[in-house]
């Protein structure tokens, strides 16, 4: 099940679709024509390691050129962001491309970008859903609250 945002301030759709093999991004463009609207699609591709390269179930979010990542490996939700077009990892502190979040489920999390530039990521544990913010990549995620069935 892919993730989808209405990306960019081009007016463009980021698709972030995941395999258990890899993740991979699309970029669609609205084109119209004789009464009929259609999505020409191409492939994100970049020569430097891309947002969620090890990463799986994958939710992307986007806010003022800014694609924000969070995806699972391993028993852990992990985030990663990027301010390019072709989604090559931004460096969150020195030498540090991914801040993990926290011990999950192996279930996808959601991520988005506050009015502040703030990220909060949802994981799913137990019958639960734990809500983690970040403010500064520095001082990590930290739990600011938790949901119970």
């Amino acid at each position: 099940c892919p993730s989808i945002v209405a990306d960019t301030d081009a007016g463009r759709v980021l698709v972030c679709a995941t395999s258990a093999a890899a993740t991979s991004f699309r970029h669609g463009t609205r084109c119209s024509g004789e009464g009929a609207v259609t999505m020409e699609w191409s492939e994100v591709s970049s020569d430097m390691a891309q947002i969620g390269d090890s990463l799986t179930l994958c939710d992307v979010a986007y806010r003022q050129g800014v694609t924000a990542l969070a995806g699972y490996s391993g028993g852990t939700v992990y985030f990663e962001r990027s301010s390019r077009d072709d989604l090559s990892r931004d460096e969150l502190t020195a030498g540090v491309y991914q801040i993990e979040v926290a011990a999950a489920a192996e279930e996808r999390p959601a991520v988005a970008i506050g009015d502040d530039g703030s990220y909060v990521v949802a994981v799913r544990v137990g019958s639960g859903i734990q809500r983690y913010r970040c403010a500064e990549f520095s001082a990590g995620f930290e739990l600011i609250d938790e949901v119970t069935a």
